[in-house]
């Protein structure tokens, strides 16, 4: 809790506007529409690049509260509006102050 973590993609076919988004988990979250994240970046590493790339690590800030979250890798439509369909996305990964959720 309170500490940097770093998500690792590795995207086969960027695009300019492909963004990493963090969620909490949810086994019900339709992957062709994941809403709106707790945190994201674009995946050339901030809020404001715009840019493509294959293969980063990209640090997120220490402001996820203890729980289990998903990073989803999400392509904005050229539309830029909802919805946002995600075709990446990570094994689930706990925040917690024990190490245990």
């Amino acid at each position: 809790v309170g500490e940097e973590i770093n998500i690792l993609f590795e995207n086969c076919e960027p695009a300019p506007d492909d963004w990493i988004g963090i969620y909490t988990d949810d086994p019900d979250r339709d992957p062709d529409d994941v809403g709106d994240p707790i945190d994201w970046l674009w995946t050339c590493g901030t809020q404001n690049c715009r840019g493509i790339a294959f293969v980063d690590t990209l640090p997120f800030g220490g402001g996820l509260d203890e729980g289990v979250y998903t990073a989803y890798l999400v392509r904005l439509p050229e539309d830029g509006e909802e919805p946002y369909p995600s075709y990446a996305m990570s094994d689930p990964f706990v925040i917690s102050s024990t190490g245990c959720p």
